[in-house]
C-alpha cells in the first residue's frame, strides 16, 4: 500500500469516526434535555432510622455502591432539622460530584440537589418517607437534566431514566436487609 493510499484511507476512518459521533450528537439533541423517573419500596425499618441514614452521608460508601468516598462535608443543625448540609461524593470512577440538601421536613421528606455545575448533568432527588406495615415506605423521584449531548444520547439509548431510581432503592434494601424476601422495586413515571 502506497503511502498515499494510507494517508487516504486513514483520512476516511477518521471521517467515519467523526462522522458516529457527529450523528450521536445530532440524535442526543433530538431527546429531551430533562427527564423525571419514580420509585418506591419498603424498608423494615422506621422512618427515623431511614432518614438517619439519608442524612450521615459519610457512611454512603458502605451501602451506595455507586460511591468510593465522601471528600468533604459541612452539616448545621437546627434542633432536630437540617439547617445545612453539603457534601462531596467521589464515585467509583474518581469522578467528584457535590450535592445539597435543599429540604428537610423530619421523617417525611429530604430534597438533595446535584450542585456540580460542571458535569454536563444534573438533578434533585426528593425522599418521601411514609410509615408502613413494614417500616417505612421510601419513594425516590429523580428530576434530572443532561445538558452533553454524548450523554444524553447515551442515557437515552443505553440506559433509562428510572435506572438511576432502581439503583437508589436497592441500595436502601442493603441497607436494611431483612429476613424474608427482598420487597420488589416499583417504578414508575
Amino acid at each position: 500500500m502506497t503511502a498515499h493510499r494510507l494517508i487516504r484511507w486513514s483520512l476516511y476512518v477518521l471521517a467515519g469516526v467523526v462522522g458516529v459521533f457527529a450523528l450521536m450528537a445530532l440524535i442526543g439533541a433530538l431527546l429531551p434535555r430533562e427527564y423525571q423517573a419514580e420509585g418506591s419500596t419498603e424498608v423494615p425499618a422506621p422512618p427515623e432510622a431511614v432518614e438517619a441514614a439519608l442524612l450521615n452521608v459519610q457512611d454512603y460508601p458502605s451501602w451506595r455502591p455507586w460511591v468510593r468516598s465522601i471528600a468533604s462535608f459541612e452539616e448545621i443543625r437546627a434542633g432536630e432539622i437540617v439547617k445545612k448540609l453539603r457534601w462531596t461524593e467521589v464515585a467509583q470512577s474518581g469522578e467528584r460530584i457535590s450535592f445539597a440538601l435543599m429540604e428537610h421536613v423530619p421523617r417525611r421528606r429530604l430534597v438533595v440537589e446535584m450542585v456540580s455545575e460542571d458535569l454536563g448533568y444534573g438533578g434533585v432527588w426528593t425522599y418521601q418517607l411514609e410509615p408502613s406495615e413494614r417500616g417505612t415506605r421510601i419513594r425516590v423521584t429523580e428530576a434530572g437534566h443532561i445538558s452533553n449531548l454524548l450523554m444524553r444520547f447515551f442515557f437515552h439509548v443505553f440506559l433509562g431514566k428510572e435506572d438511576g431510581v432502581k439503583l437508589i432503592l436497592r441500595a436502601f434494601q442493603v441497607r436494611f436487609p431483612e429476613v424474608a424476601a427482598p420487597v420488589p422495586v416499583e417504578s414508575g413515571g
